[in-house]
């Protein structure tokens, strides 16, 4: 027969003589084999956090040791969360049975290098980047050098996937001269008349 104890699986537990005993050639000998431990099913740990997840198998006498979880990137299922287990969810499982889990590092972030545009014309320089795959947007800076005008002047070099590109294009604002400061005519205080004796 067999029974439920914490012997592993397939342990003879149990004989109706005793071990080491004589016995007649072909006498029936009765054993008893351990069915292992008590049997749970696994229970679902997706989308609960490892805290989480360490109580309800306390609740059940299963344990899970931080050697068996390990992280991975998931876009899906936020951070801390489990994404996947071993044994999957109902299925049988004893105390003595490995659990482990995958738990989520959240999305992750994915860098782009950006090709260069900087001297381009603003024009040529959103038609490239946009045949890159990548959004523009755009600001500007004051220049007085007229070649700069309408010239991207700097940019981004890296984004974060998904966001858009600066560059900076210059604005050309023409050099202001200085005013003109003109002599004020003096008077000659005893004549009453200017200087040029009028």
């Amino acid at each position: 027969g067999s029974e439920v104890s914490d012997q592993p699986e397939g342990t003879i537990i149990k004989m109706n003589v005793d071990a080491g005993t004589m016995v007649k050639e072909k006498s029936e000998i009765r054993v008893i084999v351990s069915k292992g431990g008590k049997k749970s099913l696994m229970p679902d740990l997706q989308e609960y956090d490892i805290d989480g997840a360490k109580k309800i198998l306390d609740s059940l006498g299963l344990k899970i040791s931080d050697s068996d979880i390990s992280y991975a990137y998931s876009d899906k299922v936020p951070k801390g969360q489990i994404i996947s287990q071993t044994p999957a969810k109902d299925t049988a499982i004893s105390a003595d049975d490995k659990i482990t889990v995958v738990v989520s590092k959240g999305a992750e972030v994915k860098y782009i290098t950006v090709p260069s545009v900087t001297g381009l014309s603003a024009d040529d320089a959103k038609a490239k980047l946009q045949n890159a795959g990548l959004n523009v947007s755009v600001g500007y800076q004051t220049t007085q050098n007229e070649s700069e005008n309408g010239i991207v002047l700097s940019q981004d070099n890296k984004v974060k996937q998904g966001n858009a590109v600066t560059i900076t294009v210059g604005s050309y604002i023409q050099k202001q001269a200085p005013p003109v400061t003109s002599t004020p005519e003096t008077t000659n205080p005893t004549t009453g008349t200017d200087s040029k004796g009028t």
